[in-house]
């Protein structure tokens, strides 16, 4: 795993220092907790994008390997894997990027019976930003 994607306490361990002095170390060096801040950006934005991925679906390139007994050798096939949208990432993706619309409502009162959620939503209709209507 690279230090980017650690906890303070992995990235700790990892250099052989108390969780104390890695605390010291970003209270006193400035520059250096900025460089801890900028590469657990980029493990978030390495994460954001894969959960991306899996919300809208894609594809790669892979290579399966048949054996042709005609003539005792192993043969390998190119071909593109789909991996098609997965559900629950679109809800969690949703949820957090966009939570006027997609969060869960629960009730204000007592007698609220579970929960409401906003399905209406076109997906032929163009995109709108809040005030284009």
């Amino acid at each position: 795993m690279s230090k980017s994607g650690m906890t303070d306490a992995q990235i700790a361990a990892k250099c052989g220092i108390a969780m104390s002095t890695l605390s010291n170390w970003k209270s006193k060096y400035p520059s250096f907790l900025e460089a801890l801040k900028e590469a657990k950006d980029v493990a978030n934005q390495l994460v954001e994008a894969a959960l991306f991925q899996r919300a809208v679906g894609y594809s790669q390139p892979g290579v399966k390997f048949f054996f042709d007994a005609k003539n005792g050798v192993v043969v390998s096939q190119k071909y593109r894997e789909r991996f098609p949208p997965d559900t629950t990432a679109c809800i969690f993706w949703l949820k957090n990027r966009d939570p006027e619309r997609w969060l869960e409502r629960h009730g204000d009162d007592d007698d609220a019976k579970g929960v409401t959620f906003n399905l209406n939503y076109n997906l032929d209709a163009p995109a709108t930003k809040k005030g284009d209507a």
